[in-house]
């Protein structure tokens, strides 16, 4: 006779010992044997959260206890044992009467000693399999072709089936997000310090002979009436706008659907709680009061030059904290497109010890129930060069 002992995991996931495979299994005369710790672990699984756990082990018991030591088929037999192996078997061989596989160990030890019988454990997991092989047993583990079908339960069919449904809805909804290709914002160098050095080293260049100065150019030994406090503001106004731009940043901002319907008539929210301000629009660069030489009057359009750090049409406060806002209106976005908004333009109150900006996005469209959120952060450093800074307005350095 050849005494198969099983463990709980075969009963709950491998096919009954009735089926005709486990006698292919094995040769000679079988004899199914479920342990005292195999059937209360069972007994335990009846209530497990585990849909079909619960199912086949409230099916496997009553066929069980109904079939204690009846001839399943020619040869193959059952057998519940009742009683737990000895504590005296348990510390023979350092095995723990805490641990449900040591129990289950014993137990096969007890029947190979006991029955005078060949007798394997069948496990499907490695620990009881080693333990009992390092103790003279023969051990391992069930055929994979016995194993139960994975069928879904009732509840796990309707779960399924609501997350396709849900999957198809959200499918056919746009799937809206804000991006920018950025990862940090840098600002102008902190000149300030050399504002009436450069002021002066301007002054002194329309003043000294040279030939690139227009008036000797003309033949002229003298300056024009105001010509040298004009171009003097005119220094003054270009450092003030080398200054502004030097706090001023682009963010190029980009909506994109990446969903696989059109979303109509969007608003885009932008905030932020930085010490940062909106601007429209980036100031163009002061016109030398040397172009009206050669334009058809002295001093040309430089005579009446804006004044370049007025407020620049700065966003009201968002809410009673304080941050700034802006917002953009888009008709509609094609689905699986990305639409390239108008850049976002700040101005920060200094150029040092910024560390970063928070840009909190919130996307309205008519397709969605509510409103899409994000956040997109970037770091803030001074690192941005002069040039670089001036190209952002055009600036002409033959000026």
């Amino acid at each position: 006779m050849h005494i198969i002992v099983l463990d709980t995991n075969v009963l709950v996931h491998f096919r009954r010992p009735d089926d005709p495979e486990w006698r292919n299994t094995f040769e000679g005369e079988l004899l199914f044997v479920v342990p005292t710790t195999t059937l209360s672990e069972l007994d335990v699984h009846k209530t497990s959260v585990d849909g079909k756990v619960r199912k086949r082990t409230r099916a496997i018991l009553p066929w069980l206890e109904a079939n204690d030591g009846v001839e399943l088929a020619d040869g193959v037999s059952l057998e519940l044992l009742a009683t737990e192996p000895s504590r005296e078997l348990l510390d023979e061989h350092h095995l723990d009467p805490s641990v449900p596989d040591d129990r289950i160990v014993a137990a096969a030890l007890e029947l190979a000693a006991t029955r005078g019988a060949e007798v394997t454990l069948v496990s499907w997991d490695t620990t009881p399999r080693v333990k009992a092989k390092q103790r003279g047993l023969q051990a391992m583990s069930p055929p994979e072709s016995l194993r139960v079908a994975e069928t879904p339960s009732a509840e796990e069919s309707e779960l399924a089936t609501a997350r396709r449904q849900l999957s198809a809805l959200t499918s056919r909804l746009p799937k809206l997000r804000l991006t920018t290709p950025l990862d940090a914002l840098a600002l102008g160098p902190d000149d300030s310090d050399q504002r009436e050095q450069h002021i002066a080293n301007g002054m002194e260049r329309i003043q000294a002979p040279s030939n690139q100065n227009p008036f000797q150019v003309l033949g002229l030994n003298s300056f024009p009436e105001g010509y040298v406090e004009k171009y003097r503001a005119y220094l003054e106004r270009s450092e003030d706008h080398s200054a502004y731009l030097a706090r001023c940043a682009e963010v190029p901002l980009e909506l994109e659907n990446l969903g696989s319907l059109k979303a109509s008539t969007l608003v885009v929210d932008v905030s932020w709680d930085a010490e940062a301000t909106y601007i429209e629009e980036l100031p163009q660069p002061p016109e030398s009061p040397r172009r009206g030489l050669f334009d058809g009057g002295m001093f040309g359009p430089s005579i009446n030059l804006p004044n370049l750090i007025a407020d620049r049409h700065v966003s009201g406060p968002d809410g009673d904290e304080g941050g700034q806002s802006c917002s953009y209106s888009v008709k509609f976005l094609l689905h699986d497109r990305t639409l390239e908004l108008p850049r976002l333009l700040l101005c920060f109150p200094g150029v040092t010890d910024l560390g970063g900006i928070a840009l909190n996005w919130r996307v309205h469209c008519e397709e969605l129930p509510e409103a899409v959120t994000g956040c997109i952060n970037l770091r803030v450093a001074p690192n941005r060069t002069f040039e670089a800074m001036l190209r952002m307005t055009g600036y002409d350095e033959d000026d």
